[in-house]
């Protein structure tokens, strides 16, 4: 589809968010900073992250990436064994995983 927006990239990934909202990723993605569910360790094509739309603006780290979506909920994927998807637990995610909003109201 075509592109918004080049959003800033990881080490070794990078991200697109399409006229249409979808994100797409290409890169190393052996961590599933490409949010497609695949954990293949190189993606050479720009694959769509999954069940995410309507997204406004996005940025993208080594080993993850994060989204905000239109109505302000915000989205993390791939590494996470820091806590730094922001669910509450240290574990990856492949897809896109909402963030807990109290956390940011509190």
């Amino acid at each position: 589809p075509p592109i918004e927006s080049l959003c800033s990239s990881g080490m070794t990934s990078n991200w697109a968010i399409a006229k249409d909202g979808t994100v797409w990723g290409w890169g190393y993605a052996a961590n599933g900073q490409m949010g497609s569910g695949n954990l293949s360790t190189q993606q050479p094509l720009p694959i769509k992250a999954k069940n995410l739309s309507n997204v406004t603006s996005m940025h993208g780290y080594w080993k993850h990436a994060c989204a905000v979506v239109q109505g302000g909920g915000l989205y993390c994927w791939g590494f996470g064994s820091n806590g730094q998807l922001g669910t509450g637990t240290n574990k990856n995610s492949s897809t896109p995983v909402q963030v807990l909003a109290r956390t940011i109201l509190e």
